[in-house]
């Protein structure tokens, strides 16, 4: 669900919810691979059905740097039914981070992380770029329900030679994601409705690409 993270919402969502008792708050850095004729985009972009993404993740805390382990993630989606399966690697954040992407070590991470994954990955996954954004975390006291809201969402690094071109920048809304299986907004967010919120599916690889390249996604 996106929009805009006005001070009005914030301060609603202050008042509704808690913050979450494990990382209330940090900044969440994604590298996301493609093939080169960006067959992954294509998937998203033609609703295929079937869709799969590899990247890498870590993140940052406040004061404290990019000091977390780096993780493999695939996400597939068949149809309707999502999924996700993570491992962690054997490599730092601060070592991903003054790697550059054009760095020919970086094409081995998919290969050597597909084993462990359980996952046939596309040949010639590569760098693309980073979307890197403040991710808040709170819990609904009554229902525990978790909610994840991601805002300042930006392109950080861009591989040069696939998009030398590339525009940086930082998107202009907030998304808000409630967790579970749960398919409406539970009570206590339901007046959210009015502070701008629209429900939409949301790929931020997508958006960022389109904010780079200014090709409509």
């Amino acid at each position: 669900m996106a929009m805009a993270l006005q001070p009005s919402l914030a301060a609603f969502l202050e008042r509704r919810l808690r913050p979450a008792p494990d990382y209330p708050c940090n900044e969440v850095v994604s590298l996301y691979y493609d093939t080169p004729h960006w067959d992954s985009l294509a998937a998203k972009l033609n609703s295929d059905y079937l869709k799969l993404k590899f990247r890498l993740r870590y993140y940052r805390s406040p004061g404290n740097g990019a000091t977390s382990p780096v993780y493999a993630e695939v996400k597939t989606k068949i149809g309707s039914r999502r999924g996700k399966v993570r491992i962690q690697l054997d490599l730092t954040a601060s070592e991903l981070e003054g790697t550059p992407l054009e760095d020919p070590a970086l094409l081995e991470l998919p290969r050597l992380a597909a084993g462990r994954l359980g996952v046939v990955l596309p040949a010639r996954l590569a760098p693309t770029f980073t979307v890197e954004y403040q991710r808040l975390r709170f819990v609904e006291p009554a229902t525990r329900t978790q909610v994840c809201v991601d805002h300042r969402i930006r392109a950080g690094r861009v591989h040069r030679q696939r998009l030398s071109h590339a525009r940086p920048g930082a998107l202009p809304h907030a998304v808000l994601e409630q967790k579970g299986e749960e398919p409406s907004l539970i009570a206590a967010l339901e007046p959210i409705i009015g502070l701008g919120l629209r429900r939409e599916s949301y790929s931020k690889y997508a958006r960022i690409y389109t904010h780079l390249t200014g090709h409509a996604a």
